[in-house]
């Protein structure tokens, strides 16, 4: 009852309230425990259904016959204010969501590269964490090269190196080591090392400049390390 009254009248605030429906509000309240206001705006909040109805029949939906001094006459007046702010702050937070979701869809690289690949095309659905495009830092190669056992301790992070291609014959490249793996293991199959008996060898990384973008990405490189 307290829902359909409330409905019927905004919260009593419809120009067709009644002194009866003022008197019986407070009394539902009380008899339900239901605090009418903070009811009303969460029914409004669900939105109206008289906004998806064709006019004549939103008209009738809530349309009230009265009777006086032996005439009869029809009332109907439809209150939408209450349904336009509850419809209004619905469009909002969907919009609201429809954003975050959005911005999600963007992806930001960490620096600025080139795609070096890219693994799916428009369209696709990808799982959480799969990769679209591979981007390379390309003005800051670096290089994996290996050094043997017996040459581990002579060499430290930092250390200044030069980077030599088959592609420039004479040129080289300014680096430095930044890494040094701290766990040996085989040499592998594609690294040929002047020494064929060494066995274990242990990886290290090289960074160089490449101001011309003449290094490119798994290109063979021959690494020299400057002794202290």
């Amino acid at each position: 009852l307290l829902a359909g009254l409330v409905s019927d009248t905004l919260n009593l605030t419809s120009p067709t309230t009644t002194a009866r429906d003022t008197e019986i509000l407070p009394q539902l309240e009380k008899l339900s425990g239901v605090n009418a206001r903070e009811f009303t705006e969460k029914l409004f909040a669900s939105g109206s259904l008289l906004t998806l109805k064709p006019a004549p029949q939103a008209i009738a939906t809530d349309c009230k016959e009265y009777a006086e001094n032996g005439a009869k006459f029809s009332v109907a007046h439809i209150e939408e204010i209450g349904f336009r702010k509850s419809e209004i702050a619905r469009t909002q937070k969907s919009a609201d969501v429809q954003d975050v979701e959005l911005a999600d869809r963007i992806l930001y690289a960490p620096f600025d590269g080139l795609v070096l690949t890219k693994s799916a095309e428009i369209g696709e659905v990808l799982a959480a964490g799969a990769a679209v495009v591979t981007v390379g830092d390309i003005d800051h190669p670096w290089v994996r090269a290996y050094v043997a056992e017996q040459d581990l301790g002579r060499i430290h992070n930092g250390m200044a190196a030069s980077v030599a291609t088959d592609s420039f014959p004479g040129k080289t490249y300014k680096g430095k080591i930044s890494f040094i793996a701290s766990d040996a293991e085989f040499t592998p199959k594609t690294i040929q090392t002047q020494e064929e008996r060494t066995k274990l060898v242990y990886r290290i990384k090289v960074e160089c400049e490449n101001p011309n973008r003449e290094l490119k990405n798994n290109m063979p490189a021959d690494v020299t390390i400057q002794i202290e």
